[in-house]
Order: C-alpha cells, then sequence, then structure tokens
C-alpha cells in the first residue's frame, strides 16, 4: 500500500487539512484490514494535524500566517512581498475547504482519536467570530473567496452543517449564536441578536457590518495585505479588488452571478483611471496584489465599524478612503485624490449590480425623475435610489458630476475563468459612478442607506461630515460618537489648535468616540500596525498648548492592529 505521512510536511491551513484527510482514511483502512495496531498512530497523527489546524497560527511563524488567524480570518496563498508574507483572506474557498475537512474529522474521530477540547473551542470562534460576519441572505461576501469568485455565485449554506455539528461544543453564547446561524444560512436576517454591528478583521484590513436591513463588506490593502490573486486560469481580471471595494447587500442576490458581466474597471467602491483596453498586471498567486502603504485598517466598537487606507495604485496616487458603516447607513469618503499622471478619466464607483426595476432619482431642486433604461451624466444629483437603497451624494469643495446608468451587459465566465462557459451571460446591470477632474486633491463623499423609497432618506441630512478644511482627516457624527480617520496628525493638531478643539490625537490613527456625560469611551486602533502607543491630547490651553494626555497601550505580535477601547473623564 502507498501511504503518505503527516510527521513531515509542508502544506498548511486547508492543503495540509486535505492530506490529514486522506490520512485518516487510509490508516483505518490498513488498520481494519491488516490488524496492526501501528496504523493507529498514523491516525492519532491525523487527528492532531486537525486540531492544530484549529488554532490560530502566527504572521510570522513557520505557516507564513496560512490557517486560521487570530482575527478568526482564514487567510491561504499569502504572497511574498520581498521578504515580507502578505496577507490573503480566503475564508470563503480555502477557509471552507480547511473547515469541511476539520468538521467531518470531528463527527468521525471519538474517543482517544477526539479532537482536543482547546480545539474544539477555537472552531467554534471561527466559525461565530469568523465565518458568520461573511455571509448575509444566503450569499457569502466576494472578499473572503480570492480567485474563486471567478467560478460562480459563493453561497454560505455550509455555515449551517458546520454549525449543526458544533452545538454540543459551544457555551451557551456560542450556541445562540450558532442557532442564529443556522436561521441565518437560509436567507432569513429578520431578527438578528448577535449578528449586529460590526467587526473588523485586523490581520486582513476587512470590514464586515450588518445593520437592521442590510449588510456591507470592505476590503482594504496594506503593505501587509493583498485583495486577491489570479492562477490556474482564474481571475485574469480581478486586480482591483480589496482596493478599497465595497459590497452592499439586503436581500443577497444584488451581485448574483454579475461576474462575466462586470467591468471590472469599476468594481464598487474603487477610484480607478478607465483604460480603454486595459491590459491587466500579473497577479499570479497575489504578485501586485499588496497595497502601498502601511496605513490601512479600522476600528469597531461593536455599534460603529470603520475602515480606512491610504493608497496608490496606477496613475492614480496617494488616495485617502474611509467606509463607516453605522446601523442604518454606510458613509464613504476619499481626499486627497492625486490625478495629475492620469491619461484617462477617473472615477470612484459607487456601485454596480444587478439592475432590479427602474431607478428614481432626486435632482437639488427636489424634483424626481425615473432612468429605466440608459445613461444620464449631470451635476446636479441629489440622491439616487434602487433596489432598496438610497445613495445620497455629499460633496467637499463642488457638487459632484455623476453618471447614473442602466443597461444590458455581457460576457462569458470564460472570459474570467478559463474552465468556465464560454457561452454569453446577458444581464441588467445598474451602475451609479463619481467623477473626477485631474488634480492633486480629488475627492468624493457619499452616504447609502436601506431604504423601499427614495424621499424616506434622501432629503434626511447625510451624517455630518466636518470638512475642517483639509483632506487628512475624515469624520462622521451620527448624533452619538463621533468616527474618525485621522491620516497626518500634525495637520491635525494644526487645525484643532485654530479651531480650540482640546481633543485630537498626536499621530495618524483611527478611533470612535462616544460622550455620555462627563465620560468619553474611546475606541481606538492603529492602521500602520507599528505603534505601542496613541496618544491623544484631551485638554489644552487658549494656545492649543497640551495639558493633558491620554496614552493607550496597544496591542503587539499577532494582535497588532486590534482595536482598544478605554474611558476617560473630561471637564
Amino acid at each position: 500500500m502507498k501511504t503518505t505521512n503527516t510527521y513531515a510536511y509542508t502544506q498548511t491551513g486547508a492543503n495540509l487539512a486535505d492530506f490529514a484527510s486522506v490520512q485518516i482514511l487510509w490508516s483505518v483502512s490498513a488498520w481494519k484490514n491488516s490488524g496492526q495496531g501501528s496504523y493507529l498512530l498514523y491516525l492519532r497523527a491525523a487527528a492532531d494535524v486537525l486540531s492544530g489546524l484549529c488554532q490560530p497560527v502566527e504572521r510570522e511563524g513557520k505557516e507564513h500566517g496560512e490557517g486560521v488567524s487570530v482575527d478568526y480570518a482564514i487567510n491561504q496563498h499569502n504572497a511574498l512581498n520581498g521578504s515580507q508574507y502578505c496577507m490573503q483572506l480566503y475564508s470563503g474557498s480555502y477557509g471552507a475547504e480547511l473547515l469541511n475537512r476539520i468538521v467531518e474529522g470531528a463527527v468521525v474521530l471519538v474517543s482517544e482519536f477526539s479532537l482536543t477540547a482547546t480545539a474544539l473551542s477555537e472552531l467554534v470562534n471561527v466559525v461565530v467570530e469568523g465565518m458568520g460576519w461573511m455571509g448575509y441572505a444566503s450569499r457569502m461576501d466576494f472578499h473572503v473567496n480570492g480567485r474563486a469568485i471567478s467560478r460562480g455565485v459563493p453561497s454560505n449554506a455550509h455555515i449551517a452543517k458546520w454549525a449543526e455539528v458544533l452545538l454540543p461544543f459551544a457555551d451557551t453564547a456560542n450556541k445562540e449564536a450558532l442557532n442564529e446561524l443556522i436561521r441565518r444560512t437560509s436567507g432569513d436576517e429578520s431578527n438578528n441578536q448577535y449578528y449586529r454591528g460590526g467587526r473588523l478583521f485586523w490581520v486582513n484590513d476587512y470590514l464586515a457590518h450588518i445593520g437592521s436591513h442590510y449588510c456591507v463588506w470592505a476590503k482594504a490593502i496594506s503593505t501587509r495585505t493583498v485583495g486577491g490573486e489570479s492562477g490556474n486560469g482564474e481571475n485574469p481580471k480581478g486586480y482591483y479588488m480589496g482596493a478599497g471595494t465595497c459590497f452592499l447587500t439586503h436581500h443577497g442576490k444584488e451581485y448574483e452571478g454579475i461576474q462575466p458581466v462586470w467591468d471590472w474597471q469599476r468594481l464598487p467602491g474603487t477610484t480607478v483611471e478607465q483604460v480603454p483596453n486595459f491590459k491587466w498586471p500579473n497577479t499570479a498567486w497575489g504578485v501586485n496584489m499588496w497595497g502601498s502603504h502601511d496605513f490601512a485598517g479600522g476600528v469597531s466598537d461593536g455599534k460603529r465599524t470603520l475602515l480606512s487606507m491610504e493608497l496608490s495604485r496606477k496613475n492614480v496616487t496617494h488616495a485617502y478612503k474611509t467606509v463607516m458603516a453605522t446601523d442604518d447607513r454606510v458613509t464613504c469618503m476619499g481626499t486627497g485624490i492625486d490625478t495629475r499622471s492620469v491619461m484617462f478619466p477617473v472615477v470612484t464607483c459607487v456601485n454596480q449590480c444587478i439592475a432590479r426595476g427602474p431607478v428614481r432619482y432626486l435632482t437639488i431642486d427636489n424634483q424626481e425623475h425615473t432612468l429605466e433604461q440608459g445613461s444620464l451624466t449631470a451635476d446636479n444629483i441629489q440622491a439616487v435610489y434602487h433596489d432598496g437603497f438610497v445613495y445620497t451624494l455629499a460633496y467637499f469643495r463642488s457638487r459632484p458630476t455623476v453618471t447614473i446608468e442602466v443597461k444590458s451587459r455581457s460576457g462569458a465566465w470564460s472570459d474570467i475563468n478559463i474552465n468556465g462557459s464560454p457561452y454569453t451571460v446577458t444581464l441588467p446591470v445598474f451602475s451609479l459612478c463619481i467623477h473626477h477632474q485631474k488634480g492633486e486633491n480629488g475627492s468624493y463623499c457619499y452616504s447609502v442607506s436601506p431604504s423601499e423609497d427614495l424621499l424616506d432618506r434622501a432629503l434626511l441630512p447625510t451624517a455630518t461630515v466636518f470638512e475642517a478644511g483639509m483632506a487628512n482627516e475624515h469624520i462622521v457624527y451620527d448624533g452619538e460618537a463621533v468616527m474618525v480617520s485621522c491620516f497626518d496628525a500634525e495637520l491635525t493638531r494644526r487645525w484643532a489648535q485654530e479651531a480650540g478643539h482640546g481633543f485630537y490625537p498626536e499621530q495618524p490613527c483611527v478611533y470612535i468616540a462616544e460622550q455620555q456625560d462627563a465620560q468619553v469611551k474611546l475606541t481606538c486602533a492603529d492602521p500602520t500596525q507599528t505603534l505601542e502607543n496613541l496618544a491623544f491630547v484631551i485638554k489644552a490651553d487658549e494656545r492649543g498648548t497640551p495639558l493633558v494626555r491620554l496614552v493607550v497601550r496597544l496591542p503587539q505580535g499577532d494582535e497588532r492592529g486590534r482595536s482598544v477601547t478605554v474611558n476617560f473623564l473630561i471637564d
């Protein structure tokens, strides 16, 4: 009998789980057929491997971060950029395969061959704290599927199977979450309790936020992370995935089967030069998919979630991009966008999804109009309604020129996957894009709210945006708390002193501050993942000279980038 063994291996994550699964089969078969107890050593070794795969790996350990991460996302095919491995979020593809193998093992391995109690506890955490946030309305987020997005429509149905197997091993709180997951994977998102609010996956620069009637996922990239990969003839057009991409859903079918007909230079959330006949860069196994700067990451206080980054990609450089999510609204901002080197138009794509029903829009004179087919470009549009979402267009300096488009687009799965069907697919597509003039300080600002009617939300004030006369800070106030991305602390300090504000950070960071009477709850993080502390001035004199500072100790090691919450008193 030809055998393999897990005593000497180089595989990681899902690939190692496949290896162990095969070993379980042959070792049990060999033992039953031969009666030789030595074969059970291989069974024990395979069980030990599966137990080990439930545990978080170190980013800079022997696995190079491939497997379960400390934020309970799953990474695979991490791309080597020089001497550093960049994390690739793969929970929905390789991660699903990993969990399938481990859960299968948990079912058949009993008695002395069972997975360890610690392993099973961590496996519950992976499903509850990781996978559970990456699916909504029976669909999985594109961001967590890597090159597998070119294969078809990602489903989250397998999560229910894992949850059912793991229920006996979960504590009371996690049992409630697992039962909620079982209900949710059927498509029922009507009564979420545990899965309400936000989760920031700091290892992967990834945001998931589930509101009362919608879900949003957003992905940033940094010098530590990639947005995806191509390989084996799959996903050759995925270069801009993760470069600020942002997907919205409330019924699960917003992007169903759209991949063959997508304009891949207009992925939702991205700011991209529209190059005719664009030659897609080499992205094999994650090459060239990493970000340009250290600053990428976010913060969540449970109710609110924020993700920001600085990005230079091709001729669009030094863009500060932020997504801020609350229970009923997503606010997206971009500033400092340098397009002086571009040869072709630059647009920020607000959304590009399956068109369902006519599009209604509101002009600045509060007149409502309808676009059923075709394209419209104008600078007097204040809000757009499509398929259960209202898009409200704000601005920093001048009202933006936008294009609304509803038209049929055609393509084939074989255009994005060598093994895909060559038959033409034609689908109706809605897109909304903001145009940028050529220059060094481009910007955009818009909010998206779930709604069944244009006027329900369009005339409501957009979440307050403090321009502050500069491009280095993104601030939104939701009525209870302020959410802030500070890209340049020195400019922020000057502005705070000139404006007479007594609270500001002394280094680039992201934070959420909620004041209740004389107490402030501060949740903060370091998107560069390089600092040991964050310092905030909480009291200054009339000239802006700091009188009182708050120093927040930050997590280190594999926890670097994680949010920290502190409370402090103000006068």
